[in-house]
């Protein structure tokens, strides 16, 4: 263990790869609930699909209510 520093005071990591970096922070992004909800056929699950406004297929695997943009991160960068 180094003696000239507290444990607190140690250097991480990565705050010699992040130094003089902007600060950055986002909004919780993540549901605040979940459920699951069973349909019974595939009427009921076209019924649900109308009353939410989504489209539902056989690949879907969850749904935002209400409908969510998506974000689009992959053309961010940073100079």
């Amino acid at each position: 263990m180094n003696m000239l520093f507290s444990e607190e005071e140690l250097p991480q990591a990565w705050e010699e790869h992040w130094w003089q970096m902007p600060e950055f922070s986002h909004e919780d992004l993540a549901p605040k609930r979940q459920l699951i909800v069973s349909f019974a056929t595939d009427d009921e699950v076209a019924l649900f699909s109308e009353v939410i406004q989504q489209k539902i297929t056989n690949l879907t695997r969850s749904v935002w209510f209400k409908a969510q943009p998506l974000g689009v991160y992959r053309d961010k960068t940073y100079e």
